[in-house]
């Protein structure tokens, strides 16, 4: 698997880094606090390489993608 590729997919898909407020990761985890939820593509994050659940999407909560190991 690419994980620069993944995660600029991802990146892509949150709606782009300025729709980022924060990031936060463990060893199975990535925990980003959205800005804007709307810019979000719930369905797209899904289906990225990698990313084996996406817990939730909110504004101002943290959407959580689960990525494979």
């Amino acid at each position: 698997m690419d994980y620069r590729k993944t995660a600029q997919e991802i990146l892509d898909k949150v709606g782009g880094g300025k729709n980022i407020v924060s990031a936060a990761h463990c060893a199975t985890r990535l925990r980003l606090v959205i800005a804007d939820n709307s810019k979000a593509d719930k369905t797209a994050i899904e289906n990225v390489e990698g990313v084996k659940d996406l817990i939730r999407i909110c504004t101002g909560a943290e959407g959580r993608c689960v990525a494979r190991p």
